[in-house]
């Protein structure tokens, strides 16, 4: 069985050297951004333009981020995720969104990806780098269940994704 990195790898590699790819504003923001190279490349791919959403929660149900719910009269009852949305961007997300249980920092390589890209832009990606590890840390203090943990940290990455892609337009 593969990993999503195996199976995306011979993909992902010709996407980034395509020329309408590197060309675009936002394949440029999200390859050089503090998450994943694989996952920006994904993402990019399935979802497109983000500014078809008209806000973060949008983006989130398309994922299938959300919490499902049966609801009827007073009596509200909400389950786990409704899965309803595009499966190989959540997946992504998902994967990405285990690497916030580490500290956040800014390293060498990163630093370098960072380069050259708008001041918003890497505001954002350092707003999401460190709220998300916080609040990775923050849940799994209060013994929240670590699937439901990640599920929580890949939703909160969609929308710090969703303003990344409405800084920087597509070309």
């Amino acid at each position: 069985m593969s990993t999503v990195s195996e199976t995306a790898e011979p993909v992902a590699r010709p996407i980034s050297r395509g020329r309408a790819f590197r060309r675009s504003r936002l394949g440029r923001v999200l390859t050089r951004s503090p998450f994943y190279f694989l996952v920006a490349v994904i993402f990019a791919a399935e979802i497109g333009d983000v500014r078809r959403f008209d806000a973060p929660p949008q983006l989130m149900a398309f994922l299938g981020l959300v919490p499902g719910e049966r609801s009827t009269g007073e009596t509200v009852r909400r389950s786990g995720l409704t899965l309803a949305g595009n499966r190989r961007a959540r997946r992504a997300l998902v994967k990405a969104a285990w690497t916030y249980r580490y500290p956040a920092r800014v390293s060498e390589a990163l630093r370098a990806r960072l380069e050259g890209l708008p001041k918003a832009v890497r505001e954002i990606a350092w707003k999401a780098q460190v709220r998300l590890c916080a609040r990775y840390r923050r849940l799994s203090a209060a013994s929240k269940k670590l699937p439901v943990v990640v599920a929580a940290i890949a939703r909160e990455m969609a929308a710090f994704l969703w303003a990344i892609g409405r800084e920087v337009a597509p070309a």
